[in-house]
C-alpha cells in the first residue's frame, strides 16, 4: 500500500476531523459539535469536552479560542445569557456521557438536550475524536504510523494465527461497552494473510480480569453473522452485538475497509522479540511463547 492509499484508507475509517475540532453530526435536524481534548503530554485521561449547538457552525467559532484555553486549563467556561449551547464530558473509548468534571456517568433520560446530542456519536465520529487526542498531545496517529512502517512488530503473534486490528495497528481509542456495570472491550480479529480469502471477521467481546467473554461474533464481509456465545453468554453477546451495531451503524464498511488494510500489510508483520536475559538456558523454552527451545528459536536469530 502506498502513502496516497494509506492516507486514502485513513481518511475513510472515519468523518473530516477540522483541526479545530469542530464537527457536523448527522440527523435529521443539523447539530454541530466542538471537542477539545487534552494536551498535556503526561496525561493519560480519555476524556473530550464537549459543547454543541442547533445553531450552525459559526455559533460554536464565536467561543472557539476561550472554550479551548478554559478546558485545557481546568477552568470554568462562562457562558453569556443569549447563548444556546450544550456542555458535557465524553469518554472517547466507552461514550460514556458526564456532565463536566463529573465522575458518574449521567443519566440522559433527566437531561434530553444532551441525550439528543449524544446519541448522534456514532462510531466514526469517536474514532475522529481519538485522532484529535493524538494531534493534541502532538503525537502521530498511531494507525497511519503503523500502516506505513516497513514492518509492524507484534507480540506474541505466530504465522497461522488472527491478528486484532490493535495489535497491528495499535488503535487511537478501545471500543468499550458497558453492560449491567461490566465494561467489555470489543476486538475485531483478521486472518492477515494475503493469499487466504476468507473476507470473515470475528469481534471478540474481552471481558474483565476473572469474567468469562460472552463470546465471539462472526461477520461475513457478506453480511451473513454468525454467533458464537459462550455456555452461558447467548442473551449478553447478542445485546452487546445490539449496541455494537447501534454504534457503528455502517459496521460492514468499516470491517471492509480494515480488512483490505489488514491484508495490505500482512507480509510486513513480524513476531516482536521480547529481551531475553541471559538466565534463559539453551534447552529452555523460548521466552517468546512460540514453544521451541529457545536454542531452536530465538537464540538463533
Amino acid at each position: 500500500m502506498n502513502h496516497q492509499h494509506i492516507q486514502s484508507a485513513l481518511a475513510m475509517q472515519g468523518p473530516s476531523m477540522p483541526g479545530n475540532g469542530v464537527f457536523e453530526l448527522a440527523g435529521a435536524t443539523p447539530v454541530w459539535m466542538l471537542a477539545h481534548t487534552c494536551r498535556t503530554p503526561g496525561c493519560e485521561c480519555r476524556i473530550a469536552k464537549i459543547m454543541a449547538s442547533h445553531d450552525g457552525e459559526q455559533a460554536l467559532l464565536r467561543y472557539q479560542d476561550s472554550f479551548h484555553e478554559a478546558m485545557q486549563g481546568g477552568h470554568d467556561f462562562a457562558l453569556d445569557a443569549s447563548a444556546d449551547l450544550i456542555l458535557f464530558d465524553l469518554d472517547i473509548d466507552s461514550a460514556s456521557v458526564y456532565a463536566m468534571r463529573g465522575t458518574a456517568p449521567l443519566d440522559l433520560t433527566r437531561h434530553p438536550a444532551i441525550a439528543e446530542v449524544a446519541k448522534r456519536i456514532d462510531g466514526e465520529v469517536l474514532e475522529s475524536l481519538g485522532r484529535l487526542w493524538y494531534c493534541g498531545k502532538g503525537w502521530p496517529d498511531p494507525e497511519e504510523a503503523a500502516l506505513r512502517s516497513p514492518t509492524i512488530e507484534v507480540k506474541g503473534w505466530k504465522p497461522g494465527q488472527r491478528l486484532g486490528w490493535d495489535e497491528a495497528c495499535y488503535g487511537v481509542r478501545m471500543d468499550l461497552y458497558d453492560i449491567d456495570g461490566v465494561t467489555y472491550d470489543a476486538m475485531d480479529f483478521y486472518c492477515p494473510a494475503a493469499s487466504f480469502a476468507c473476507e470473515e471477521v470475528i469481534i471478540h467481546f474481552d471481558a474483565p480480569d476473572g469474567i468469562e467473554s460472552p463470546g465471539d461474533v462472526i461477520v461475513h464481509l457478506s453480511g451473513k453473522v454468525d454467533m458464537d456465545p459462550s455456555k452461558k453468554g447467548h442473551a449478553l453477546l447478542g445485546r452487546l452485538w445490539d449496541a455494537y451495531r447501534q454504534r457503528h451503524t455502517d459496521h460492514l464498511a468499516r470491517l471492509s475497509r480494515r480488512y483490505q488494510a489488514m491484508k495490505s500489510v500482512g507480509e510486513r508483520i513480524v513476531l516482536k522479540q521480547p529481551a531475553v536475559s541471559h538466565k534463559v538456558g539453551r534447552n529452555e523454552p523460548c521466552p517468546c511463547g512460540s514453544g521451541k527451545k529457545y536454542k531452536k528459536c530465538c537464540a538463533t536469530a
